[in-house]
């Protein structure tokens, strides 16, 4: 496993795994939703005051889920804050 920067995730997530992103109807006019779809299928979700912010989420979250990254302090922080 190699260490990467926060903003590597979102990179590495789209370089190696096909998908697009969404954005759905937001419960909140302060939070922005995003969801990543691989193949077809959801692969992560989060909520975030920054999109940006949601999309390093759910790429550092899957990308963990299949031992691609390693354990990241400053994203696991991230993400218990931010992660719906």
């Amino acid at each position: 496993m190699v260490s990467f920067t926060i903003a590597d995730y979102v990179q590495l997530l789209h370089n190696h795994i096909p998908g697009e992103w969404e954005d759905p109807q937001s419960a909140s006019p302060v939070m922005r939703a995003t969801r990543h779809l691989a193949r077809g299928v959801e692969v992560g979700r989060a909520s975030a005051t920054r999109k940006v912010a949601a999309k390093k989420i759910i790429a550092y979250t899957y990308l963990r889920q299949l031992g691609w990254v390693v354990r990241d302090p400053g994203m696991e922080v991230l993400e218990s804050a931010l992660f719906l």
